[in-house]
């Protein structure tokens, strides 16, 4: 899979250092070869090649993926410096950056995936790397995932929908797809992430 897939994306407390961090839900995505010899993905396991399973962890589905992001209390109380200072250099609104956090961390600042993405923003190492950020560090992790999305977003002429799945699955996958991928996972991810970015957009800037 590209670049990052949080599960949601995806998917962090950095004020609760002393936490235990949260328990993740697994999604299961199969990868193979199409028989023109590209790389394809599905959430069905095919039927007639070879395939390798990805897992993708969701921290802030909670258990069963009963939480209804509608309802679900907003954290405004975390981070507000470090969002704001994001905001100011990549261009997104603190709303999208403070639900990007929550969706793909549930603001838990220790959180890993079993693929390796990293805290708040589940930034992958690579990615991180590549954006020059030090994804432990919680300030950097913010940063690095405002970028990160601030360029798909340029990438996908500002679509929210194609620039968060590929934040999700892979830059590679929406466009294998023309679009947000058919897949149960990036298809939860993008509704968690629009619910509560309509919703922290509606509260408007948090000060300090």
């Amino acid at each position: 899979m590209p670049s990052k897939l949080a599960g949601f994306m995806a998917v962090f407390t950095f004020g609760c250092m002393q936490s235990a961090p949260l328990l993740a839900n697994t999604v299961k995505v199969y990868k193979y070869q199409d028989a023109h010899g590209n790389v394809a993905f599905s959430d069905r396991p095919p039927l007639t090649t070879d395939y390798k399973e990805l897992f993708y962890d969701c921290f802030a589905c909670g258990k069963k993926n009963r939480i209804d992001f509608f309802t679900v209390p907003l954290i405004t109380d975390k981070f507000t410096d470090e969002i704001n200072a994001a905001r100011d250099k990549s261009g997104l609104s603190s709303g999208l950056i403070r639900a990007m956090i929550h969706a793909e961390s549930g603001f838990d600042a220790k959180a890993t995936s079993r693929r390796g993405a990293i805290g708040l923003t589940q930034l992958m190492p690579e990615t991180a790397k590549e954006l020059g950020v030090n994804p432990f560090n919680e300030a950097e992790n913010i940063l690095g995932g405002s970028l990160y999305m601030a360029s798909l977003l340029k990438r996908y002429d500002g679509d929210l929908q194609k620039a968060a799945a590929a934040y999700n699955a892979g830059a590679s996958v929406v466009d294998q797809y023309q679009g947000p991928p058919p897949f149960a996972e990036t298809t939860a991810y993008l509704k968690r992430l629009t619910a509560l970015y309509q919703r922290y957009e509606k509260m408007g800037e948090v000060t300090p």
